[in-house]
């Protein structure tokens, strides 16, 4: 994987996919559904439709039978066809199904990476952009255990401008409890950019960290999408000065996008 940013021009060519002659044919499973919930298959494509099934967390084996419907703020409602019935469901919980083998081999992995550290390093909102899927966003999390936030389509243009006005709430501070909030560029930018960018080991579905009293582990739900480990080790005299940043890339319609990123340091 690569240990640098590539610094290039923006005007990049599409990432390189594996794309199937029918999408129609892929074959999904769900995703960011907590251990302790389900996810609602209902009748119509209507939040307030009747359920006809639900599926668990680790439910695998789902086909897509045909276009889906907008949701109302973005997304879809997709018809699908699962093994508690044939309905519809939210489509930003289900993702395609790949194979760890398959996802570790692929350059296009690789390549999506690369670009990923290059719109970090240069502040390049278009480009960031062009690796998120403009309806399922970017879910973003300063710890596993904090908040999630997730980055559509609109705020990501200007992900890299943020005014005081964007602030959000990205959880609490470990240390003190109390509540941290501001922008993305005063919060986590600093770590992309201290622990994305300085990463010298990586790793395919593998959590890389260093010594922490803290449990490191993946978000409930996150699991369902492939990872990649960021890790920049601590230097020799200071052990515990070490980040590294979980990327969740997952395959949706034959195409790549960063899903997720999750951020980990030393915890107390």
């Amino acid at each position: 994987l690569p240990p640098t940013p590539t610094l290039a021009p923006t005007a990049l060519p599409p990432t390189a996919t594996l794309v199937p002659p029918d999408v129609a044919e892929l074959v999904y499973r769900v995703a960011f559904v907590a251990a302790n919930d389900t996810l609602n298959v209902r009748r119509r494509a209507d939040a307030n439709s009747a359920i006809v099934g639900q599926l668990p967390p680790d439910a695998t084996g789902i086909t897509v039978v045909d276009e889906g419907q907008p949701l109302r703020g973005g997304g879809l409602w997709l018809p699908v066809e699962t093994a508690v019935g044939s309905g519809y469901v939210n489509s930003r919980f289900l993702t395609e199904e790949v194979s760890r083998e398959v996802f570790c081999a692929d350059p296009a992995v690789n390549d999506l990476l690369a670009r990923l550290q290059t719109a970090i390093a240069t502040e390049d909102a278009a480009l960031l952009g062009e690796l998120v899927h403009p309806t399922r966003g970017l879910r973003l999390r300063l710890n596993w255990w904090n908040e999630e936030i997730v980055v559509r389509e609109d705020a990501l243009a200007d992900i890299f401008r943020d005014r005081a006005r964007d602030a959000v709430n990205w959880g609490t501070n470990e240390g003190s409890g109390k509540a941290i909030r501001g922008t993305f560029s005063d919060v986590m930018l600093p770590f992309l950019t201290k622990d994305l960018l300085g990463a010298t080991q990586w790793a395919c579905d593998e959590l890389l960290y260093g010594p922490t009293a803290g449990l490191i582990t993946l978000p409930e739900g996150y699991e369902a999408v492939h990872f990649t480990s960021a890790h920049r080790p601590a230097p020799a005299e200071q052990e515990f000065d070490w980040g590294t940043w979980a990327i969740g890339v997952e395959r949706w319609q034959g195409r790549y996008y960063v899903s997720y990123l999750v951020h980990y340091r030393y915890e107390i």
